[in-house]
């Protein structure tokens, strides 16, 4: 397996230097394609097809009056392959409802530890989505009560949908349930496919839009 192309973009150089250094201790499973401290770098080194990552870290401050909003919007636009990880220590709500609604694959905070960083970069570069349990605290407060009279989802149904959206894997959801990593798939299929969507960012844009999470 090749390993995960990654774009840093975040304005203090010292933050970038140590994730860098970081991710470069497993170069089996990262390489840093990317770097940029302003939205204007990221674009110029976007143009580069050797520098173009399959992900992005990406900070919500940026210079010269620019957000991790913005570049989202950007690259949904330009190049809606790359995953978009949030990397930072900024938690407005408002903010990350916004962003949820752009487009982005997950978020994390910078007080997380190094495993789980690996871990939302790993899942979200494959096709997951991540939340850390920081921003689950902030976005999931979902009425269970109001969320199943208005889709008619069973209690189970209902746990799923509380652990997915606090950035449990398949696997840990099942173990949490203790059931088969099938049924919890099983499961998410009937979830999604009553509200016509295919993954669990679109389940917690769903329930931004509906007002079914508070932000």
């Amino acid at each position: 397996m090749k390993p995960i192309k990654i774009a840093l973009l975040d304005d203090h150089l010292l933050f970038r230097m140590g994730v860098k250094q970081m991710l470069q201790q497993h170069p089996d499973l990262f390489q840093i394609t990317l770097e940029a401290s302003c939205g204007k770098e990221f674009y110029d080194g976007m143009k580069k097809p050797d520098a173009r990552p399959d992900l992005i870290l990406l900070d919500l401050r940026l210079p010269n009056n620019e957000s991790g909003l913005d570049v989202t919007i950007w690259i949904k636009d330009h190049a809606p392959d790359v995953k978009i990880l949030i990397l930072s220590a900024e938690h407005e709500e408002v903010l990350i409802g916004q962003l949820i609604v752009a487009g982005i694959n997950g978020f994390i905070s910078k007080n997380a530890s190094l495993d789980e960083l690996n871990s939302a970069i790993i899942l979200v570069a494959n096709g997951g989505d991540y939340f850390g349990k920081d921003i689950a605290q902030i976005i999931c407060n979902a009425n269970p009560l109001q969320l199943a009279q208005r889709n008619n989802f069973t209690q189970r149904e209902l746990d799923i949908i509380s652990l997915a959206t606090k950035g449990l894997s398949t696997k840990q959801i099942a173990d949490n349930l203790n059931v088969s990593i099938h049924t919890i798939n099983t499961h998410k299929n009937h979830i999604f496919r009553k509200l016509g969507i295919n993954s669990t960012v679109e389940l917690v844009n769903f329930a931004v839009r509906n007002k079914i999470i508070a932000l």
